[in-house]
């Protein structure tokens, strides 16, 4: 099974084309889980897209560490 696997779909990707990108992954169980981390920042002066990324990727972090299909927003 693929592990670790980050994936940027557009919203408007079409049935299709989302589940050809869930049989990829899901190998031979049929089985996909997913964590997913995502971040808010109100941008001020001081701030820039690394601090977004790094909040991202530390509640990615967070929700991989609570098990399967788990999503954390901060």
């Amino acid at each position: 099974m693929i592990k670790n696997r980050f994936i940027s779909t557009i919203a408007w990707t079409p049935l299709p084309g989302f589940l050809n990108i869930q049989r990829e992954l899901s190998g031979p169980s049929g089985v996909a889980t997913v964590s997913v981390g995502g971040a808010v920042l109100v941008p001020d002066e001081s701030s820039n897209a690394s601090d977004l990324i790094e909040k991202a990727s530390r509640a990615l972090a967070q929700a991989k560490s609570e098990g399967e299909n788990r999503a954390i927003v901060v």
